[in-house]
């Protein structure tokens, strides 16, 4: 007994190591905060653009112009904006409904479904699997 008394007093007694110690218990904890800010913060980012994007086409379908006056139109506007966006067409699914009633106004409204890309989606269940974002716009008539 007296010999583990010893020998534990001669190990706590010295402290070096410890400070290799510590980093080995915090580095992980240190990490996992940095990245999932750096993650929670990029779904933010894609949820906003996609937000935007459906926004800029159900507008361009609203208005009384050549650009966007077909579904095939508008999809093709998400296309060429979202290139600008880092929107990837492969993994997203693009809904175009024209004249419908949308917040009590005849409105265009533009949904766009997307996979997310999560690289940590199997390390955190609670991240969304998809990000949706929709917009309606008013049919604006030419005065």
């Amino acid at each position: 007994m007296t010999y583990l008394r010893l020998c534990f007093k001669k190990f706590c007694g010295h402290d070096r190591g410890a400070t290799a110690i510590e980093m080995a218990i915090l580095l992980p904890i240190f990490l996992a905060i940095i990245f999932g800010v750096m993650e929670f913060s990029r779904l933010q980012w894609t949820q906003q653009s996609l937000e935007e994007l459906s926004y800029k086409a159900a507008r361009c379908a609203s208005m009384d112009n050549d650009l966007c006056a077909t579904d095939v139109l508008v999809k093709d506007f998400i296309a060429a904006e979202g290139a600008q966006l880092g929107y990837n067409s492969d993994i997203a699914t693009v809904t175009v409904e024209l004249d419908v009633q949308c917040a009590g106004l005849n409105a265009h409204k533009v949904t766009i479904d997307q996979l997310s890309s999560s690289p940590v989606a199997n390390l955190l269940p609670m991240l969304p699997e998809r990000i949706i974002a929709d917009a309606c716009f008013p049919i604006q008539t030419p005065s």
